[in-house]
């Protein structure tokens, strides 16, 4: 009988194969001959079975559910990992050993877990308020991946009420053979913004920009990464809308004092406007439908709200919009791919 054992602590290492003890041999018994130790590559046969060690036989066929893609197919190290690292992602497991055994119908895998302890009691800084759901986990194994979320999530809030250097932190203490959790949570120092500025603007009004931004960034509102980023988006968007299609916005660093640094760049306006294989007719029409002219300022706002105009008089699926870039007159050219053109025409109204 070969044996061999593949070793996946959390890390997913493997460790060296170890050789079970001799056992001496009954009266009257053949000699007693230890099982030989062998690499991967001297296993042979596909997977048959696998067997699992465990206090806690809930864990038995789920685990075997997880090992089940493997089952029936030769040995393959890189899909044993993989299906025994999922093991890692059940309840209550902290370790798991896997051991491959030779055997005459093919290869018998066998998981061993260490499962997590159960938990004590959980508590949190002052102030910190627990859900339900992880008070509800006294007594119950130890489950990081449910504590990691809850950090995550209490960080979440603290970052959206402006502690941009939140850190929540959870640990555990041995209490005899369970653990007390502890999350620690370090909020550091609120940032509330006092001013909206903006630098760059030659041709827009502060004013006109502020009312773009104020359902995001304000005076008197935390600081919240994600609303600046929004922001953000909504400036570049009310210049899209003013022929500046080359504006970049430089995001603001965490501050009470909210500046937004913009290169506006060139403004341009409406080229030449076209239908792809549309008949000189028709493309008259359809244009007229669009909503915009030739000599416009550029509006994405007004391009895409057209666009639907002219899908709606055309009963298209789909609109393709293709753009020529003139930096030199600063134009955009656009020509329209209307799927099978030939057939749909303006609807009459």
């Amino acid at each position: 009988m070969k044996r061999f054992l593949l070793i996946l602590a959390a890390c997913g290492g493997a460790g060296a194969p170890v050789a079970p003890a001799a056992k001496a041999p009954g009266p009257g018994s053949a000699p007693y001959v230890p099982p030989v130790d062998v690499a991967w590559d001297q296993l042979t046969g596909s997977i048959t079975e696998v067997k699992v060690v465990t206090a806690d036989a809930t864990l038995t066929p789920k685990v075997q559910g997880v090992m089940a893609p493997v089952v029936g197919k030769p040995l393959d190290r890189t899909a044993v990992r993989e299906a025994a690292s999922k093991v890692f992602g059940l309840p209550g497991v902290k370790d798991v050993l896997v051991r491959g055994v030779q055997r005459q119908a093919g290869i018998e895998l066998e998981l061993e877990l260490t499962l997590q302890p159960t938990v004590h009691a959980i508590t949190a800084s002052p102030g910190v308020t627990l859900p339900g759901q992880v008070v509800a986990a006294n007594g119950l194994p130890l489950d990081p991946v449910l504590l990691d979320s809850l950090a995550r999530e209490l960080r979440e809030k603290y970052l959206a009420n402006g502690y941009v250097d939140a850190q929540v932190r959870w640990s555990t203490k041995p209490v005899g053979s369970q653990v007390d959790v502890s999350i620690d949570v370090t909020p550091g120092t609120a940032i509330v913004v006092d001013k909206v500025d903006f630098k760059g603007n030659a041709h827009a009004k502060s004013d006109e920009l502020a009312k773009a931004i104020v359902a995001d960034v304000a005076k008197g509102t935390p600081w919240n990464g994600d609303r600046v980023e929004h922001a953000e988006l909504a400036l570049t968007g009310y210049y899209f809308d003013h022929g500046y299609v080359n504006v970049q916005v430089v995001p603001p660093a965490p501050s009470t004092s909210v500046v937004f640094e913009i290169k506006e760049g060139d403004q341009f306006r409406v080229g030449k406007l076209s239908i792809k294989d549309a008949k000189p007719a028709d493309e008259k029409k359809l244009l007229a439908a669009l909503g915009v002219k030739k000599g416009d300022i550029f509006s994405r706002t007004a391009m895409t709200t057209g666009m639907k105009k002219l899908q709606d008089a055309t009963k298209a699926t789909d609109i393709t919009p293709v753009t020529h870039v003139d930096a030199a007159k600063k134009t955009i050219d656009v020509e329209f791919e209307i799927p099978d053109q030939k057939s749909v025409s303006p609807s009459s109204k």
